[in-house]
């Protein structure tokens, strides 16, 4: 973990000289849009199947939009299967290789630094849901390296879910929680609760670079 923090610091120290942040850069010279995926089509690193992208919508005066990070399962191990689920309005999940699995997200301030983590349901993103226990075991797997995006947002990114993975399992484990007490409530009433479009954001905690490496003990 010290080792990200220092990734993550050294980052944002190059960047901010040429003032820009990991933010700008992986916007690029594009217009920047609501909704709109960067880069486009999204991030994608064939040799570890890992996969993000960088949007915003409904932007507060803290958040200027958020990274989404995930896991193809062309990575997961064979013992792995999605949670079950069903139900009227249920639809149907991806399949294959290439069939996401959403990590975390990371919501970026306007000054491009990250100021929370959040975990989704399964409608929010089009992943497919596995359980807290199964994605914990495959975190360190997201390892971008693929030089055909921005190197620095590729490192940065790759170094906040090792720097902050105490809180990302905590909300994992505190998402699953959520969504078995939701599931009870939908399947009394045929309902498919990754479906449940009042059941956006699950888990979500605030994180500083600054405490987690006091907390580390680095600041000593």
């Amino acid at each position: 973990m010290a080792l990200a923090a220092v990734t993550i610091a050294q980052t944002a120290q190059a960047l901010a000289k040429q003032d820009t942040n990991v933010v700008m850069q992986t916007i690029g010279d594009a217009d920047f849009v609501e909704w709109q995926h960067y880069p486009s089509g999204d991030a994608y690193d064939a040799g570890s199947f890992a996969q993000y992208y960088y949007h915003s919508h409904d932007g507060s005066a803290q958040e200027h939009g958020h990274f989404h990070t995930f896991l193809r399962a062309g990575t997961f191990d064979a013992s792995m299967r999605p949670l079950d689920h069903g139900g009227t309005n249920s639809v149907v999940w991806d399949t294959g290789d290439d069939a996401l699995c959403h990590l975390v997200g990371v919501t970026m301030d306007h000054h491009g630094v990250p100021i929370d983590l959040f975990t989704t349901n399964r409608w929010v993103t089009a992943d497919c849901i596995y359980s807290a226990q199964d994605i914990i075991g495959i975190l360190d797997r997201f390892d971008f390296k693929n030089e055909k995006f921005n190197s620095q947002t590729n490192q940065w990114l790759t170094a906040i879910l090792h720097l902050f993975r105490p809180q990302i399992e905590a909300l994992l484990l505190e998402r699953d929680q959520v969504l078995k007490q939701h599931k009870i409530k939908a399947d009394k009433i045929g309902l498919d609760v990754f479906e449940n479009r009042d059941l956006n954001i699950i888990s979500q905690c605030q994180i500083s670079l600054i405490d987690q490496m006091d907390w580390l003990g680095m600041l000593e």
